[in-house]
């Protein structure tokens, strides 16, 4: 199982045109709810997920195990996004939703978060008691330590040339009928 997205597909085989030929080759899925089903129901042996799939199906099901990648895996970034003024507030100054980012400080807000795989970028010295609430290996994915987040890596933006030449590679890597 891979993910929706081509671009963590190109980054796992660095762009080599034979490996991702292999790989799409073998892929049964491109999408992490069939992804989950093929892989609970014993149809695929691995799948490629993001943290906020994996934690909660973790501690569901103690069949599964996670590895890392010995060359590391893109860093999970959450977006937030502030809904848009009602036009009776379109004229006001929009603040930040300080109270709101604030109560992730919460204890028990905080570990809901950790326990649905949401990790806040707050420092160790605050996520650590709270993780270390949850069983050992689970603690251990949400706060690995530096040598596995030292290989690990973002996705920055990409040019619109980028873009165009990563959909021909993945285009051309399509399994034949």
């Amino acid at each position: 199982m891979l993910p929706s997205s081509p671009r963590i597909s190109l980054e796992i085989v660095k762009g080599d045109f034979a490996q991702l030929e292999r790989l799409r080759a073998q892929a049964l899925a491109y999408d992490d709810r069939d992804g989950l089903s093929l892989l609970l129901s014993g149809n695929a042996e691995a799948a490629v997920l993001p943290l906020q799939r994996l934690i909660p199906l973790l501690r569901r099901d103690q069949r599964l195990a996670v590895i890392w990648p010995e060359s590391g895996a893109p860093l999970s970034w959450q977006l937030l996004l502030r809904p848009a003024p009602a036009p009776a507030q379109a004229g006001q100054a929009s603040l930040p939703p300080l109270e709101w980012l604030g109560a992730v400080l919460e204890p028990s807000l905080l570990e809901s978060l950790l326990a649905k795989g949401w990790v806040p970028p707050l420092p160790q010295a605050v996520l650590a008691p709270v993780a270390r609430r949850f069983p050992a290996a689970m603690a251990a994915l949400l706060l690995p330590g530096d040598a596995l987040l030292d290989r690990c890596w973002s996705l920055p933006p990409l040019t619109l040339a980028q873009q165009l030449a990563q959909q021909n590679l993945w285009d051309a890597a399509a399994p034949r009928p």
